[in-house]
């Protein structure tokens, strides 16, 4: 799934996402709306999970530590 400007947020989306989740695996691309795809991720199981961001967003080794023990926090 490829989260778009025109269409809902991550956020907006979680439910989608977690039954997707909950049959398969779900891989999604962070183009746009980085800003609410963390509060997102925190929601999901990461079992199944993948997720590519633009390097935009995360650009160096630091901040994708940082992306990652964020959305890793229960």
């Amino acid at each position: 799934m490829v989260l778009e400007s025109i269409g809902p947020t991550a956020v907006d989306l979680v439910p989608v996402f977690r039954e997707i989740l909950e049959k398969s695996r779900l891989m999604l691309h962070v183009g746009t709306g980085f800003e609410l795809v963390r509060e997102a991720l925190t929601k999901l199981p990461k079992e199944g999970l993948f997720v590519a961001v633009a390097d935009k967003f995360i650009r160096n080794d630091q901040e994708f530590h940082d992306f990652v023990n964020a959305i890793s926090k229960d």
